[in-house]
């Protein structure tokens, strides 16, 4: 039982690669954190799976997934599940690693000259990443530009709606207060102003240190976000979605649209890795326009995971100021009141034959003593796929199973 390297393992200290992972780290389970005793590697052929919420996993044929079969729980190999067949996903829960260091670059000035404020020598540069630099990122990546002359990143702008004021000023603070910039807010084109700085140094600073939007064909994630801890991952993300996220009443939705698929997935795994169930979709637009790239959508799924997100993603004016929740969760376990022993009628919340939903699980925990561990997801396999022979890992923990890109493996 392996999973292919580049999985990523959710560890006491963060998310991190399978393949920097060490004996030392502590490992999620469904019994909290556990102790990782053994690393095996090796070379194996794998196999993609892709799940009903849009989750990825490539393991080898004979890793296990906790699965349900004629209403039992049982551990199966995944050369015996097929399309839609019952897995589990394990919710993650929020961690507190340390802040990812930066370092200051000192910038030397060209021969060419610079005669505007441009380089900005009076400028400070953070030692760490911390939640105001990632909201302002968050954002940029989002909605901002980055201007270059003469081979040089010279400035960044960033888009802000007139619908939510808040947005600009928080940014502008930030700018001001994180890197002693000129910050200035500009009228743009429609119903939208645009926030703006000049610094080559503070800008080159940022590209230096991995976390400058790239003008790429698709989104760059900052592998410095992917690896920092909660606060930060979430402010990111509420940046993010203060340029480019939506929370509709009507729809009772929180979405975010991008053409990059890459990027959001990466935004899927952070919210799960904190207990935040998402789901991607796709809207095709080719026939629409030929040179329309296809939209991916991000969006909360379920009354429990809003909640946690809410509580989260503070940093978020979208998310924080939006006044409701789903009253039903549709994010379901695979736990009826059979499997947990529910005592008949009890808990008038909880219906005898079907699902418990991951609100009615957590409302159980604290109305009763018959959790004894974290939910385990009902999902359901959308793809199974033949891949390479590709170096795998095999871990074995001090315990039943290890949370790996939100599914739970057991050891």
């Amino acid at each position: 039982m392996a999973v292919s390297k580049n999985t990523k393992i959710l560890t006491s200290t963060g998310l991190k690669f399978v393949q920097d992972i060490m004996v030392s780290d502590l490992l999620l389970s469904k019994h909290g954190w556990v102790n990782l005793k053994e690393i095996i590697k090796s070379q194996e052929k794998c196999y993609d799976l892709i799940d009903d919420y849009g989750y990825e996993i490539s393991v080898t044929n004979n890793q296990k997934f906790i699965s349900k079969i004629n209403e039992d729980i049982v551990y199966e190999k995944l050369e015996n599940l097929s399309e839609n067949s019952v897995i589990s996903l394990l919710p993650g829960e929020s961690y507190d690693s340390e802040y990812q260091p930066l370092v200051y670059h000192e910038y030397i000035k060209n021969d060419w000259g610079n005669k505007s404020n441009r380089l900005n020598l009076d400028v400070k540069f953070p030692n760490i990443l911390d939640e105001n630099l990632a909201y302002f990122l968050g954002n940029s990546y989002g909605d901002g530009y980055v201007e270059t002359q003469k081979g040089k990143y010279n400035g960044l702008s960033i888009a802000c709606s007139d619908d939510h004021p808040q947005i600009k000023t928080k940014i502008k603070n930030i700018l001001e207060g994180s890197f002693n910039v000129n910050v200035k807010i500009n009228k743009g084109d429609g119903a939208l102003e645009n926030v703006e700085f000049y610094s080559i140094s503070i800008l080159e600073n940022l590209f230096k240190n991995g976390i400058l939007k790239q003008k790429a064909g698709s989104l760059i994630f900052p592998e410095k976000i992917l690896l920092s801890n909660t606060k930060v991952q979430l402010s990111f993300f509420s940046g993010f979605f203060d340029a480019d996220g939506c929370s509709q009443k009507g729809k009772k939705s929180y979405r975010v649209d991008s053409c990059d698929f890459d990027f959001l997935k990466k935004f899927q795994l952070i919210c799960v890795a904190n207990g935040i169930f998402g789901r991607l979709t796709y809207k095709n637009r080719s026939k629409e326009n030929i040179r329309w790239r296809d939209i991916i959508r991000f969006a909360f799924v379920g009354a429990e995971s809003i909640k946690i997100a809410k509580k989260l993603c503070s940093e978020s004016y979208k998310i924080s100021n939006a006044e409701f929740v789903n009253k039903r969760d549709s994010v379901l376990t695979i736990y009826t009141a059979k499997d947990l022993k529910i005592p008949y009628n009890n808990f008038n919340y909880i219906n005898g034959n079907d699902s418990i939903s991951y609100t009615a699980y957590k409302r159980l925990e604290k109305d009763s003593n018959l959790i004894t561990h974290k939910p385990l997801i009902k999902t359901f396999i959308k793809s199974i796929e033949e891949s390479d022979e590709t170096e795998v890992y095999d871990l074995i923990v001090d315990g039943d199973g290890y949370w790996a890109n939100g599914f739970y493996l057991p050891s």
